[in-house]
């Protein structure tokens, strides 16, 4: 799927949602594609890696211990969106671990903003 169609998409489940046209017409100039971010994505050595490579050095034991601090610490968030997206806390609680080290990699760059608001195409 291509990013135009992607962002038409988006657009309309956002309409859908209850998004006002405004608020997509005050996003949109920021909802670019970004071939850069994509390049930085790809490129990731860690996806060349087999699984027992990346789990040994990425799931260390202190990140798997504030991961589930953080399941308890934010127990109500966790429940709200198991609920409503049906992702278990675990599997978000990794996600943010991975990605941000719970938050210690920030502040968030611009880059790392532009990167959440690009969706790659499949690899």
């Amino acid at each position: 799927m291509s990013f135009d169609r992607f962002l038409a998409d988006l657009k309309q489940q956002a309409v859908a949602a209850g998004v006002s046209q405004h608020t997509i017409a005050e996003a949109s100039p920021y909802l670019v594609y970004d071939q850069g971010i994509v390049n930085r994505d790809r490129g990731q050595r860690v996806f060349g890696q087999v699984f027992t490579q990346f789990a040994g050095r990425m799931a260390a034991v202190y990140r798997m211990q504030q991961g589930q601090a953080k399941i308890k610490t934010h127990a109500a968030a966790f429940a709200r969106a198991e609920k409503e997206y049906g992702v278990p806390p675990a599997v978000i609680s990794a996600f943010w671990g991975l990605e941000s080290d719970f938050g210690g990699r920030l502040p968030m760059t611009a880059g790392a903003r532009r990167c959440l608001r690009t969706k790659p195409s499949p690899r």
